[in-house]
């Protein structure tokens, strides 16, 4: 075995420590999205509630105008009826009193199912308010937790760099030069591998004799017949 390989092989550890650590790092982000989505679904889940209730406040407020515009015009129709002589006239307004008191009551009950909606409203809004301030508490937990291993990750991330800076000096230029080859062409990791009875470790495919040969006393980078990983024996 040439004597660079053990040293390029630290190197590859490296690497592939921090090919991991990068890993783990891409994923962060895009999980704390995901908790900080779920906040406002359950923001969004409490505004409905709210919508609600405003909702029914707006529609019993103009219930109560729609009403007491009417119960304005009663008062108005029963002045009237005091100044009116002719019979049929006055039956006519007696009617139109029945009639608008009539709409004053329907206007009553329906207000007052609209207020027993509210306050089922209210109550369930509350309910929901404990639910949704407890689960948000659950996942900004969740982020902390995500951004201190974040802040960790960072940490280990500058460690491995330095690491592999320290490892890439002891590797002869003719080595390094192959190896970030391989490593450009995104083949699969490891991408320096060993001989095992004439297969190469990587695609487990069978060398030549001449390569095994190689492999084993070369003093140059030597890469396998079929998946082009440099080989070793």
């Amino acid at each position: 075995m040439n004597s660079i390989i053990p040293l390029l092989l630290v190197l590859q550890d490296r690497d592939m420590r921090l090919d991991s650590i990068e890993r783990t790092l891409s994923v962060i982000p895009a999980e704390i999205k995901e908790h900080t989505e779920k906040i406002a679904e359950e923001e969004a889940e409490l505004k409905k509630f709210s919508d609600t209730i405003k909702e029914l406040e707006a529609s019993r407020i103009a219930l109560r105008t729609v009403r007491l515009g009417i119960e304005e015009k009663v008062l108005k129709y029963k002045t009237q009826l005091l100044s009116i002589k002719k019979n049929d006239e006055y039956q006519a307004m007696l009617t139109q009193i029945d009639s608008s008191n009539k709409e004053v009551s329907d206007s009553e009950e329906k207000e007052l199912e609209i207020l027993y909606e509210i306050d089922s409203s209210k109550s369930e809004f509350e309910i929901q308010k404990a639910n949704t301030a407890k689960n948000i508490a659950e996942i900004n937990s969740e982020i902390d937790i995500l951004n201190k291993r974040q802040a960790e990750v960072n940490s280990q991330l500058e460690d491995a760099r330095f690491a592999r800076r320290q490892a890439e000096q002891n590797v002869t230029p003719v080595f390094l030069e192959a190896y970030e080859k391989l490593c450009k062409t995104k083949k699969a990791k490891p991408l320096v591998v060993p001989l095992e009875e004439g297969r190469c470790a990587g695609c487990h495919l069978k060398n030549s004799m001449d390569k095994e040969e190689r492999a084993l006393v070369s003093e140059t980078p030597v890469f396998c017949e079929h998946c082009g990983r440099m080989i070793y024996s």
